[in-house]
């Protein structure tokens, strides 16, 4: 599958305090450059240095990262609260990911949180990785999710089909759509 635990976050973290080996979550070029022209601010070295600090105060400081749409940092801090991130924290990260069309980051953190954080994605959690794959025109790891989904034992809902069948009628995978969208039909109907 498209799980690599342990990759994506702590190649977050590396660019969120600026050492730079093989920066993997940072594709693009341009992703790069927009990181560069907005270097870390001291309240998120001063929250990254707290160790006791507050699973809401977390919470609310990812919603503030959300709305200035700051991703990579976003990712460093769900790193940095390693066990103590709960789904909610994942969530939110997932939000701006989806804001941001980060498809890959977007599902790489739901084996992350598995694998390195100890709790479990929710239907929500899938659904807002789904959302970030339609974003970004990704119908390869949308169709993953709902495999991944099947595998760890949590039902897709309609959104999920639906949303599958939409990227994948949207790039020429008409195939994979009808599936989805029956799929959809049949999960609508056991809701």
């Amino acid at each position: 599958g498209m799980r690599r635990a342990g990759l994506l976050l702590p190649t977050a973290r590396a660019v969120a305090f600026g050492s730079r080996p093989a920066v993997r979550a940072i594709t693009s070029v341009a992703a790069r450059a927009a990181f560069a022209a907005r270097p870390l601010q001291t309240p998120l070295v001063r929250f990254m240095s707290a160790q006791e600090e507050e699973s809401a105060k977390a919470l609310q400081y990812l919603k503030d990262l959300t709305a200035e749409g700051r991703w990579v940092y976003a990712l460093a801090i769900l790193h940095e609260l390693g066990p103590k991130a709960k789904v909610e924290h994942l969530n939110q990260t997932l939000e701006v990911l989806r804001d941001f069309k980060r498809s890959g980051e977007a599902v790489a953190i739901l084996a992350d949180a598995r694998e390195i954080g100890g709790y479990n994605p929710t239907i929500d959690s899938y659904n807002l990785a789904m959302a970030a794959c339609v974003a970004a025109g990704d119908w390869v790891r949308a169709g993953d999710l709902i495999e991944e989904m099947q595998e760890y034992g949590i039902t897709p809902t309609a959104e999920s089909y639906e949303a599958a069948a939409k990227v994948c009628a949207a790039h020429g995978q008409s195939g994979k759509a009808q599936e989805f969208a029956q799929a959809a039909k049949k999960a609508a109907t056991e809701e």
